[in-house]
């Protein structure tokens, strides 16, 4: 996991990846997520109860499809690694 530096404006987040030197802007979904993934990796299920959870959503297919999507996004600008086969 890289070391992040974070910083959030009227919901919109901010971070910076100290490794890569680079600075990504993010939404509250996104953030979130990342910030869950901080503490350890986590399986599907668990990630999305968590994240359900600290924002007060439903954990339900949607935001499991949403989750999915985030997480993708996250590996695409390398702020996490994926351990999927």
């Amino acid at each position: 996991m890289a070391s992040l530096h974070w910083r959030c404006w009227s919901g919109e987040w901010a971070v910076f990846d100290v490794g890569s030197g680079q600075t990504h802007q993010m939404d509250t979904f996104t953030a979130t997520t990342l910030m869950m993934l901080e503490a350890g990796p986590q399986d599907l299920p668990a990630l999305g109860a968590q994240v359900a959870d600290e924002l007060q959503l439903p954990n339900n297919a949607e935001l499991s499809s949403v989750l999915i999507n985030t997480l993708e996004q996250l590996v695409s600008v390398g702020l996490i690694e994926s351990t999927a086969p």
